[in-house]
């Protein structure tokens, strides 16, 4: 057998991928559970060979990164640290293979799944809130993870903010989905569904969220032309979330003092940490790692992406993701001169945005389920990007030999 040639159809493929994106909505243990064995499956099957070595720079510096982020965490002694450098390790060998293969139509079948989804892990959290359900019991595995969350809803993603974050997501899904078709009763779908995924928003607590989903309508809006709309949505959003905090509808509106300063207090202790650690770093999770060294409460992290990056990798860390970003803004940007990719390109960017924006309070896309939701569809760009490129290159061809002929028959 030829190296790195699967043994498995795409038919097969697809389906495991599939199995492995629904799982991304049941509890965790499951989502790892099934990762598991898909990984096992696709392994065997010689389909992730090719995958353990880079082909460019880019997967190179990040093969190199996560190695720096294991050794760091090792030579530190930071355990869970660790443990997210080997999972991450598999992470990476599976969705290095995505990348390479995933068809650029496997996007609306991610949407499709997940909006579905949605509306079922919505009906949960209905539930939940009306106490007719219990919050989902974690405790077999640890009794560290008893912890409830009182007049919030976590469904089926372990944490009110997992949830927030995937709620998030599901609203940008019904927003693209929206744009996508010209049929009412799709449409009318995704409305139903937005709101729906709002209704749950309110009750998982987040405020931070509320932020999000004002920027992602903008950014969206503005990126497909549709200036106007994005300055609507804005003015319209900011009306709503006045009219709550004035009514007292807004999620813990009591709190927000509390919540401040608490975050304040978060973010002085990771400061404290980076300024202690500022060229290495400790690797993943040393926010709750050094809380054993300051006496500090524990935390699995900063509570801002900034602050939780600078405190994992330190200066020396952070300078191998200055790559990585510019790869991303150079897709990014070379995908606006396709405008039959622009919604998608509004998608990808809007997902960016909501962990940039709900980065600035809390870090919930470093999480099994939000962040496997999330590159299950970014990691759909480069590919969709390509197609974009060979259809023009096509297209300019064929129009380039038809000028030929006609100025063969003019003569």
């Amino acid at each position: 057998m030829p190296f790195g040639e699967s043994t498995l159809p795409w038919s097969v493929q697809s389906l495991l991928l599939t199995i492995l994106l629904i799982s991304l909505f049941f509890p965790f243990y499951i989502t790892l559970t099934v990762f598991a064995v898909i990984f096992i499956i696709l392994a065997f099957s010689n389909t992730l060979t090719a995958t353990f070595l880079p082909r460019n720079s880019l997967q190179t510096v990040l093969w190199l990164a996560l190695f720096y982020s294991f050794v760091i965490a090792v030579v530190s002694i930071n355990f869970l640290g660790t443990i997210a450098a080997i999972g991450l390790f598999f992470t990476m060998i599976v969705f290095s293979y995505y990348v390479k293969n995933v068809r650029p139509e496997f996007l609306d079948d991610i949407i499709n799944i997940s909006l579905v989804a949605s509306f079922i892990v919505f009906i949960f959290a209905i539930m939940e809130h009306f106490n007719i359900i219990a919050e989902w019991d974690y405790t077999f595995i640890s009794k560290m993870m008893a912890e409830e969350h009182p007049e919030r809803v976590e469904a089926t993603f372990f944490n009110p903010n997992y949830y927030a974050m995937m709620l998030e997501f599901f609203i940008t899904f019904s927003l693209y989905k929206f744009c996508q078709t010209k049929q009412w009763s799709t449409r009318i779908t995704c409305v139903f569904l937005a709101l729906c995924n709002f209704v749950a928003l309110i009750y998982t607590g987040s405020r931070t969220s509320f932020l999000v989903i004002l920027t992602v309508l903008f950014v969206f809006f503005y990126i497909i032309g549709y200036k106007k709309q994005a300055a609507g949505s804005v003015i319209t959003v900011v009306g709503l979330i006045l009219i709550a905090m004035v009514t007292g509808h807004f999620p813990r509106l009591d709190s927000i003092p509390w919540g401040l300063e608490d975050r304040i207090e978060i973010w002085e202790n990771a400061m404290r940490g980076i300024r202690d650690h500022f060229w290495f770093g400790q690797g993943f999770m040393s926010y709750g790692h050094l809380s054993s060294f300051y006496g500090y409460p524990f935390k699995t992290h900063a509570h801002n992406l900034l602050l939780d990056v600078l405190l994992n990798f330190g200066v020396i860390g952070c300078s191998l993701l200055i790559l990585p970003l510019y790869r991303i803004g150079q897709l990014m940007n070379n995908m606006r001169q396709y405008p039959e990719i622009r919604l998608k390109l509004a998608l990808y960017c809007s997902l960016i945005t909501c962990i940039l924006v709900h980065g600035l309070t809390d870090v919930p896309i470093m999480w099994v389920q939000t962040a496997g939701l999330f590159l299950f569809v970014f990691l759909t760009a480069p590919n969709t990007l390509k197609k974009a490129e060979i259809e023009s290159a096509t297209a300019s061809a064929m129009l380039l030999s038809l000028d030929y002929l006609d100025h063969k028959e003019e003569k």
